[in-house]
């Protein structure tokens, strides 16, 4: 800081009879120094994010062939993180680790232990996955494995479905509310194929009430659920609820299985269990 400069005054008296003038020179103080410490430095330590959850996997066992009375599934080795798994049966959500993986399906022990269906695919952190093993029916891909994403959110005073269409010997079906009598029933998934997701305007699940809810398969027609009625399923939905109703079985052909549904409860609110209802005229 520049230190002020000095203030010089002359002052001229005129004495009477003239006298020499005086002059006086004031010189200014010390210059103030104002030197302030500074602010201590200011230290923002932010807690690190807690690592998200680990992905879960369940599989679903929708195929009723001899060979797969029984399978395991195991990722990225051959050590089993479902070890024993029947048809019509799922397991519960396993945690695994995040990232690409091979999910391998393997026969009964007593066949050798043999692979059945591989695929391959990325698990995110905090996401919840299913599974289907279904017959294909293809000379070199007998079986096949189709991976779904599991985590919708329901309303919180509805609940939401979603279709998985594994029927052996049905071609593509409309899935429906049944209508009053033999009368066209309220559309939830339309023209949808074997061994594929139903989606209804792009998007996977659909809204249903809450408490029981009836869903008709119907052969696929023109005139969507208006088909031949396939059969009728029952069961109660809870509210904020998602679900998947897997159609399964084989009415015609060996080994021969009624037609079902496997209703299985989704992440992110459910734990992944199954029910098997079945599915009746009515």
């Amino acid at each position: 800081m520049n230190s002020p400069k000095a203030l010089l005054i002359a002052l001229a008296l005129t004495a009477c009879g003239g006298g020499a003038a005086q002059t006086h020179t004031e010189t200014a103080g010390p210059a103030a120094t104002h030197e302030e410490a500074p602010p201590p430095a200011e230290t923002h330590q932010e807690a690190a994010a807690p690592a998200a959850p680990p992905p879960r996997v369940r599989v679903v066992d929708a195929c009723n062939d001899e060979a797969a009375a029984t399978i395991s599934a195991s990722i990225d080795s051959d050590d089993p993180f479902v070890a024993s798994l029947a048809y019509g049966a799922a397991s519960a959500y396993v945690a695994v680790a995040e990232g690409r993986h091979s999910i391998t399906i393997h026969g009964p022990e007593a066949g050798g232990n043999a692979t059945l269906g591989l695929a391959s695919d990325v698990l995110e952190a905090d996401q919840a996955y299913t599974v289907f093993f279904v017959t294909q029916g293809a000379a070199d891909a007998p079986f096949a494995l189709y991976t779904g994403d599991d985590d919708f959110h329901a309303e919180e005073d509805g609940a939401s479905l979603r279709f998985f269409h594994a029927i052996q010997g049905v071609d593509d079906v409309d899935v429906c509310q049944p209508g009053s009598g033999r009368g066209a029933g309220t559309p939830l998934f339309a023209d949808v194929a074997r061994n594929a997701l139903g989606s209804a305007g792009g998007v996977r699940y659909a809204d249903v009430a809450t408490g029981e809810v009836s869903i008709q398969l119907r052969a696929h027609s023109s005139t969507v659920c208006s088909g031949r009625p396939i059969g009728t399923g029952h069961f109660t939905a809870a509210a904020g609820m998602t679900y998947t109703a897997i159609a399964i079985g084989r009415p015609s052909g060996r080994p021969r299985a009624a037609a079902q549904l496997m209703i299985c409860s989704d992440a992110p609110a459910g734990d992944g269990t199954c029910q098997t209802v079945a599915l009746s005229a009515h």
